[in-house]
């Protein structure tokens, strides 16, 4: 199941705008319900993360109070652990960092009455209610605004010439983009630009440190991981064909030579001294690329490093790429709804590529797979 809480964490991660600095006034409707809407997904997010280390607090008390020793306390741990949908129950160790919020109740109520639990009293737990109350009432709010964002957005030209008919974006994927994008725009380059999608060096581009992003960094999260991977779940999409075609182009690309420096997270395609193909060229936080793979390049004289990707950079990859398809046909079916003038892609246009398929003959092709 897609945690939530991962969007949230990249949209900090790329750089949203402070909460010191004033909100713009909102542009229509359905831009302050869009908003609003984000506004209360973050604070219900919070507010489940603090049930859940509240729960936790709650859980290793009680434990302590009656004494469970490791292996009772895993195998109660075990017992409340709610299995995959279609799948039997693991014999694995439970990390109760992951464990949901339902799961934890349950576990935190068994203690409470240990050794002799009455699982039909779990709601009785004054030390917890008032956190869970105030959970089901953000989100009763976030649903009610989702709704309103689905009458709203019946509104808006794309939504209904086009928009609505693509399989995995909805009203509330959707309204941010239509709020904070215009047709306006010239190029479809220039939306790709705006939403941090573009190249620069030859890589895509990426935050730097001590430089301001020249993107939009709310629109590039909600486009990469929220409605990226909407449409890799969506198996009817067009966009995840597109996916699925980009993802395994990139797994039969030969290794190519990189410089060390834009190297990081690919994986080493030849042996280099002790260190074996296969490892990964990583970065953690502020440090650089691994010891052993540095060190190797060093004493070898070398400034460059034969590599290929690894399997999270290809889905990362190939995700982007869908997105960038997904982008320029909506660029395409907005100016088109307000007959604005449209151009090709600059691909077709100038590098002479063919195959191209257009927004229409995309929503066309998922009705075809659906039937």
């Amino acid at each position: 199941m897609h945690d939530e809480s991962e969007d949230l964490e990249a949209e900090e991660e790329e750089g949203e705008e402070s909460e010191r600095t004033p909100p713009p006034p909102p542009k229509s409707l359905l831009d302050a319900l869009a908003r609003t809407r984000d506004d209360i997904q973050r604070a219900r997010l919070s507010t489940e993360n603090r049930v859940r280390a509240w729960l936790r607090v709650q859980i290793f008390a009680e434990r302590d109070l009656h004494g469970l020793t490791d292996e009772q306390f895993t195998t109660l741990a075990k017992t409340v652990r709610e299995p995959k949908p279609g799948k039997a129950p693991s014999n694995r160790a439970v990390n109760i960092e992951k464990m949901t919020i339902a799961e934890l109740r349950m576990m935190f109520g068994i203690l409470l009455q240990w050794p002799t639990p009455d699982l039909s009293a779990l709601d009785d737990m004054p030390t917890v209610k008032p956190l869970l109350n105030s959970l089901a009432l953000l989100q009763k709010d976030e649903d009610k605004i989702g709704r309103d964002i689905a009458a709203e957005i019946t509104n808006h030209v794309v939504w209904n010439s086009w928009l609505g008919q693509v399989r995995g974006i909805g009203p509330v994927l959707a309204a941010p983009l239509l709020t904070r994008l215009s047709p306006e725009s010239p190029h479809r380059s220039s939306w790709f630009r705006y939403c941090g999608l573009h190249c620069e060096n030859g890589d895509a581009a990426r935050r730097m440190k001590g430089q301001k992003a020249s993107w939009n960094s709310i629109l590039k999260s909600h486009l990469i991981y929220r409605i990226g991977n909407s449409f890799i779940k969506s198996r009817g999409s067009y966009y995840r064909k597109h996916y699925d075609q980009f993802k395994a182009r990139y797994e039969a690309r030969p290794p190519v030579e990189r410089e060390i420096g834009r190297a990081t997270a690919w994986v080493l395609a030849e042996p280099l001294g002790g260190v074996k193909v296969g490892e990964v060229l990583k970065v953690s936080g502020k440090n650089p690329p691994h010891k052993s793979v540095a060190v190797a390049l060093l004493a070898a004289g070398r400034t460059t490093v034969l590599v290929k990707p690894s399997k999270g950079h290809i889905h990362a990859m190939a995700r982007r790429a869908a997105v960038k398809v997904f982008l320029g046909h909506l660029w395409e079916a907005w100016r088109t709804a307000v007959d604005l003038p449209i151009e090709p892609p600059y691909a077709i246009a100038h590098l002479h590529h063919t195959g191209y398929i257009s927004y229409r003959e995309a929503v066309e092709e998922q009705g075809k797979k659906a039937a």
